[in-house]
C-alpha cells in the first residue's frame, strides 16, 4: 500500500493513508476475523502494485497480477469484480491484450486447475468441485443468499460505509468520486483507484445480500485517495 501510494498520490498523502488504515477499527476487526476477506484485501493491494506498470509486454507484472487475481477468485468468486474496468483499460489503452491472453493460458488456467483439484480432494468425494459454478448455482440461479438477509441497493453507501469510515466519510465519498479523478486528470494520469472502487460498489450494491466485510478489499484504496 505504501509503494502504491508513493507512485499514485505522493509521500505525504501516503503517510495520511497509512495512519488512517492502522487506526481504522473496522479494518483491524475484519482483517483478523474474516480470513478469506483479509486475503482478498492483501491480494488486491499487491496485485494493484504490479498492475500499475503493466503495459504491452508479458512480464513479471503480468504473471503476479494474474496469479493473485486467480487465487482470489478461487477463494471468493466475486473478488475480480473491481478488476474488470482496470483490465479493460489496460487492454484498450496500454496494448495489454496479448500479455493478458498469454497469462490467462500459462498462469491462470494452471492455478484454477490446481485449486479445483485441491477443492475436489477435500470436498468433492466422487464429483469434481468447480467453485465458480457452485457459486452461480447457489447464489444466482437459486438465490439462496437471500436466506442470509437482504438489504436495499444503497445499503453500502448509507449504512456500512459510514460504519467503517465514521467522521471522515464525507471526505472519503468525495475523494473516491470527483476528488481523485480531478487530481489525476491534472497530472494526465488515469484514476485507477476511482474506477476500481466505484465499479466494485456498484456491482455489490446490485446483489441483495450485503455485509460490511465485503467492503474490506476497498478500504486501502479508499484511504489512499482520501490521503
Amino acid at each position: 500500500m505504501w509503494k502504491i501510494g508513493k507512485k499514485v498520490i505522493g509521500v505525504d498523502g501516503s503517510r495520511i493513508a497509512m495512519l488512517l488504515l492502522v487506526t481504522n477499527r473496522c479494518q483491524n476487526e475484519y482483517i483478523i476475523r474474516c480470513f478469506t476477506n483479509g486475503l482478498e484485501q492483501i491480494f488486491s493491494v499487491i496485485a494493484f502494485y504490479f498492475y500499475i506498470d503493466q503495459n504491452r509486454s508479458f512480464s513479471v507484472n503480468t504473471v503476479v497480477l494474474t496469479a493473485l487475481i486467480s487465487l482470489a477468485f478461487m477463494m471468493r468468486n466475486t473478488s475480480p469484480i473491481g478488476w474488470i474496468p482496470l483490465l479493460a483499460y489496460k487492454v484498450l489503452f496500454s496494448g495489454s491484450l496479448i500479455p493478458f491472453i498469454l497469462s490467462g493460458i500459462f498462469v491462470a488456467l494452471p492455478i484454477l486447475a490446481l485449486c479445483t483439484y485441491v477443492d475436489t480432494v477435500y470436498y468433492g468425494g466422487n464429483e469434481w468441485v468447480f467453485t465458480g459454478i457452485n457459486f452461480l448455482k447457489v447464489n444466482v440461479v437459486h438465490g439462496l443468499s437471500k436466506y442470509f438477509g437482504e438489504d436495499p441497493w444503497y445499503w453500502y453507501l448509507a449504512a456500512f460505509a459510514p460504519l467503517i469510515y465514521t467522521a471522515i466519510y464525507p471526505i472519503v465519498l468525495y475523494a473516491n468520486t470527483l476528488g481523485h479523478m480531478e487530481i489525476q486528470s491534472k497530472k494526465g494520469q488515469p484514476a485507477y483507484l476511482t474506477y476500481y472502487v466505484c465499479f466494485y460498489v456498484f456491482f455489490f450494491s446490485v446483489i441483495p445480500h450485503k455485509e460490511a466485510r465485503f467492503l474490506l478489499p476497498l478500504i486501502p484504496f479508499t484511504l489512499l485517495t482520501t490521503g
